[in-house]
């Protein structure tokens, strides 16, 4: 856990008053000041919401004193076995905070996902509660997804490719679920060049039909 030494420090760093910690973490701008006020015990959750925020912002923390501001570099993590979407959920759902957050994702298969009912329905509650957005695009109509059909589109196969994606945050998600494997990737630079690439292909896809019933 960082220290609220170390919080004030990546402030003067980025050059960021209580406020802009505050907008960046989606915490209240009273959690902030209570956290460096020492007022009381904050909650693992807090604290790790304020370091994802700074680290999003390139900061760095070496043990319990330590900070630094370092150049955009690839954080690359690789995850395989049956916990894949579980870990994708954690991750997901720890990153998007506030309701102009979204998710899009370039999903060929998306039956994975519906396999494992108990991280779906997680995932959907919090983003229900949230309210941050997310969009989609499938090689095919199965109706078993729980999103608006706004929200949701068609490419074929041939376009889309058997590799599934996910952008949220500055994060770069794909899964191969023939292994299975993930592979996340932090980078700001490399998350908006494939945001890019989402729009594009939004564009030429086919909105969705009326999902049949089930």
């Amino acid at each position: 856990m960082i220290s609220v030494g170390q919080i004030k420090a990546a402030r003067g760093l980025l050059e960021w008053n209580q406020t802009d910690l505050a907008e960046a973490s989606g915490l209240h701008l009273n959690a902030i000041n209570n956290v460096e006020r020492r007022h009381g015990v904050p909650r693992g959750e807090t604290i790790a919401l304020i370091q994802k925020a700074f680290e999003d912002k390139g900061i760095r923390f070496k043990g319990l004193t330590g900070v630094e501001l370092v150049q955009e570099s690839l954080e690359i993590r690789k995850y395989t076995g049956k916990d894949l979407i579980r870990v994708l959920t954690d991750d997901v759902l720890l990153t998007m905070t506030k309701p102009e957050d979204e998710l899009i994702a370039i999903l060929p298969d998306e039956a994975p996902f519906g396999q494992d009912t108990k991280n779906n329905d997680r995932y959907y509650d919090v983003q229900k509660k949230i309210g941050f957005k997310h969009r989609m695009i499938l090689s095919k109509p199965d109706g078993k997804y729980f999103m608006d059909d706004k929200d949701v589109r068609y490419l074929s196969e041939t376009i889309l490719g058997k590799i599934s994606y996910q952008i949220y945050g500055h994060k770069f998600v794909i899964i191969n679920w023939n292994i299975p494997e993930m592979v996340m990737i932090r980078s700001e630079t490399l998350a908006s060049s494939f945001r890019a690439q989402f729009e594009y292909l939004w564009q030429q896809a086919k909105p969705n039909i009326k999902k049949p019933k089930s």
